[in-house]
């Protein structure tokens, strides 16, 4: 029996799913520019950031892949790795959502923790990315939308309803 779900709780659900449409959408619109596939079938950056034809690395550097040889293979191997933890983080966040719409104590962890590695990832990735081209501002509303829902999590109204069903679900077995 689920008691009456409190307002932080379902604000905090939907946040989660809003996170994941949000990123998804932000992710969509950073990679404008990029091709799946050039000479060699590796990825391709944009235009204005592909180095000259013919140019030669300077001296004094490592002897790097040629371009469209190796590098093109672990450009692809990086972009299924990212591909694959995206495909988990929406898997988990969107059952921590559901956890949470249930009044489930697994989700509200659940929830806590992808939102703690949201804020943890946005933190991270905002020193490594190049945040000038855009990427900014989607950072910053994921980070407040994350901590909004741990902030939601922890009133004390969402965690009174979570004890009420936990004790409601040990009596009923």
């Amino acid at each position: 029996m689920i008691t009456k779900r409190p307002l932080p709780v379902t604000t905090a659900s939907i946040l989660l799913v809003l996170i994941i449409v949000f990123t998804f959408a932000s992710s969509l619109l950073s990679m404008r520019g990029i091709t799946p596939g050039g000479p060699g079938g590796g990825f391709q950056p944009p235009a204005g950031m592909r180095p000259p034809t013919g140019s030669q690395p300077p001296s004094g550097l490592p002897n790097l892949p040629r371009p469209g040889a190796s590098a093109g293979n672990s450009i692809q191997t990086m972009f299924i790795l990212i591909c694959s933890v995206a495909v988990v983080g929406i898997l988990a966040t969107l059952v921590a959502a559901w956890g949470l719409w249930r009044l489930k104590t697994w989700g509200m962890i659940l929830s806590v923790v992808v939102a703690a590695l949201i804020v943890l990832g946005s933190i991270v990735t905002s020193g490594i990315l190049p945040i000038g081209r855009g990427l900014l501002w989607p950072t910053i509303v994921c980070t407040l939308m994350a901590v909004a829902v741990i902030v939601l999590v922890f009133l004390p109204v969402s965690r009174r309803a979570f004890a009420m069903e936990a004790q409601t679900q040990k009596s009923v077995v």
